[in-house]
């Protein structure tokens, strides 16, 4: 898809909204909500994924690939991700200290979630 052009290349002013969106990526994971640098929109970073996989759709087709995407919209998307793992460990445990707890020892299983 990014070899046929079908993005516009971006201009200096997308980056305007780049650290905002990157802190909110950071912060809420998932649930974070982005701004469209151009058209000014607002949606959330799980949404805008979804929109991108859609889009992928097709080229991900054409190369067999359709798992990948699969994988990326029921495990990640619909499940969460490490952020929304964190982010309940610290409401369960009530500490810092316990979400690294469970951080460390969810990684240490080598598991995702």
């Amino acid at each position: 898809m990014l070899l046929q052009g079908e993005e516009p290349d971006p201009v200096e002013d997308d980056y305007l909204v780049y650290n905002y969106n990157r802190f909110q990526a950071c912060r809420f994971g998932l649930d974070g909500v982005l701004v469209h640098p151009r058209s000014n929109r607002s949606l959330s970073l799980r949404d805008d994924i979804l929109a991108t996989v859609e889009r992928l759709a097709p080229h991900a087709a054409a190369l067999g690939s359709e798992a990948a995407l699969d994988e990326l919209q029921q495990e990640v998307v619909a499940q969460g991700n490490h952020a929304s793992f964190l982010r309940q460990q610290f409401v369960e445990v009530g500490s810092v200290q316990g979400m690294v707890d469970a951080a460390v020892t969810l990684f240490r299983k080598g598991r995702s979630k």
